[in-house]
């Protein structure tokens, strides 16, 4: 990978942890590190007892210490910690020192911690056809206003226009 062509990278499959795939991919983050190019981490959790398992565990935190921006589900958060507690979460998220994250949670609110601020969105309720797919176009929603307003911002009202850029 060229850092030169870059400007975000996004890292969203639960196959990153995955002992045949980590290496190479933590060197990708690594350099991504390196050469100042946002890095957003979604966890994209498959595993619904991932709490239980260490090495996979120490490989989210990892990807979590990364990250410039980490959005995950209610669900993701659930499979990693095995708590439904929010607060759980959030800890968890502390712990990690994660300064920027999103939660979504289906339906539901949209929790947003930006550095010390937090936010919830409500999320417009629409006829539901299919929820395949709903993450990634948050995400790409997400990424596509963050390309838009630069690397690196770290500017509330950028972040939030970019989050609900991500709901919408």
């Amino acid at each position: 990978i060229n850092p030169n062509d870059l400007s975000i990278l996004v890292i969203g499959s639960f196959f990153s942890i995955r002992t045949e795939n980590f290496e190479v991919i933590s060197e990708i983050v690594q350099t991504a590190i390196e050469n100042e190019i946002i890095f957003v981490y979604d966890p994209n959790v498959r595993n619904k007892e991932l709490y239980k398992d260490e090495e996979l565990l120490g490989r989210i935190q990892y990807y979590f210490q990364s990250a410039d921006i980490v959005k995950a589900s209610a669900e993701d958060m659930e499979r990693i910690t095995g708590s439904k507690d929010d607060s759980i979460w959030k800890s968890f998220m502390a712990d990690c020192n994660v300064d920027r994250y999103i939660i979504t949670n289906g339906p539901g609110n949209v929790f947003v911690n930006h550095f010390e601020e937090q936010f919830n969105f409500e999320v417009p309720q629409v006829e539901l056809i299919s929820t395949v797919g709903a993450g990634d176009a948050f995400t790409a929603g997400l990424v596509s206003c963050l390309n838009f307003i630069g690397n690196k911002s770290t500017n509330i009202e950028s972040f939030l226009k970019a989050v609900s850029m991500g709901i919408t």
